[in-house]
């Protein structure tokens, strides 16, 4: 018997308890956000484990939900994460049912399973989380209920749904920041105002936002401290990268990144403290690349709903071993059937591309 049946039949033995399971304990609310928020650190060896989760797209189908809840239940269990990342299109938006609460159901889908295990997350908006009954600022007020939750709105203005940094402490001194991670709403479609350009992009007032913060916390830090960050559409410098650079892990769509470049790489790239960015949004791809020295990577599909990947590319997620002296970090996918996968070299692409998909 092939993996893929002894998977089947896993799934089908588990899902009339998962049916059960799920129907009761999708609408337990979350916690209330009186407690105090949880911080990020570094453990007493210096380590910390996060796990980007990534388009999940949970909606209204039963099957798909309680198929999508099982493989985050399995990563989850399998890594135990400090802390997890949810880089947007958590929800299919475009299946809304016209009913108001239909995000927030969906919404409790998701983040069950951190609730469930009490590790705190972050959530960055993708493109289609917006488009059923709340808006962007909406969402992350709701998010933000969740005592488990550290998604913040980011600065006034017009781009401030998940624009945001969070401190990482040291393991040697909890009150000294050691590292940053960096969160960025790269909106739905169009850039600048003008709905024709494509997929969304990093507004250029957020580029300008992070350069300014940037600056401001190297003076109250001490230091240019190392930094991560994750948004949901890639850049355009995923499409140069995996024609001029070295890459690992698979091509199987064409890259639909941004239509216009903003130049948040080449800020990240100018700064100096960014050192690697995670995104998610083309589903069947998972490469990385070296781009100049920065680290770029897809996660890896981590639901049923939406449209899907290749059978032989199981869904999971993408985990981040970190370091924080000499700062360093590693990555694999952690899959659903279990297995821990290290991505290689396979450079398979569609062909050369020049032009983001515009979708």
């Amino acid at each position: 018997m092939d993996n893929d049946s002894v998977l089947a039949m896993t799934f089908s033995s588990i899902f009339s308890l998962l049916l059960i399971v799920f129907v009761v304990g999708s609408h337990v609310l979350p916690n209330t956000p009186s407690a105090e928020k949880p911080k990020i650190r570094f453990d007493s060896n210096g380590e910390l484990k996060i796990m980007q989760i990534t388009d999940s797209h949970f909606d209204d189908d039963l099957r798909d939900s309680l198929l999508t809840q099982f493989c985050l239940k399995t990563v989850l269990d399998q890594e135990k994460p400090d802390f997890v990342v949810f880089t947007g299109d958590m929800v299919t938006g475009y299946n809304w049912d016209k009913r108001q609460g239909w995000f927030k159901r969906q919404w409790l889908k998701f983040t069950k399973t951190v609730r469930e295990r009490d590790i705190p997350y972050a959530y960055v908006l993708g493109n289609h989380d917006v488009e059923a009954d709340l808006t962007r600022e909406e969402i992350v007020r709701l998010d933000m209920t969740n005592r488990l939750s550290l998604t913040e709105l980011g600065p006034e203005g017009p781009f401030n749904s998940t624009n945001y940094v969070l401190p990482v402490y040291s393991s040697k001194d909890p009150s000294r920041v050691a590292m940053n991670l960096w969160f960025f709403d790269s909106g739905n479609r169009g850039c600048m105002g003008d709905p024709s350009k494509g997929f969304g992009c990093i507004e250029p007032p957020v580029v300008e936002w992070y350069r300014r913060r940037s600056d401001e916390l190297e003076k109250e830090q001490g230091a240019r401290l190392p930094a991560m960050a994750f948004f949901h559409i890639p850049p355009q410098e995923f499409m140069e990268g995996w024609e001029h650079y070295n890459t690992t892990g698979h091509k199987m769509q064409v890259t639909s990144c941004s239509g216009v470049n903003t130049g948040i790489v080449d800020a990240f790239l100018e700064k100096g403290n960014v050192v690697a960015l995670f995104v998610g949004h083309d589903h069947p791809n998972d490469f990385s690349v070296d781009y100049r020295g920065l680290y770029m990577a897809y996660g890896r599909k981590s639901g049923y709903g939406g449209y899907g990947i290749p059978r032989w590319i199981r869904k999971g997620a993408r985990v981040l071993k970190l370091k924080e002296q000499p700062f360093s970090f590693e990555t694999y996918i952690s899959r659903e059937d279990g297995v821990r996968e290290v991505l290689v070299d396979m450079h398979w692409t569609n062909g050369t591309q020049s032009v983001c998909n515009a979708g």
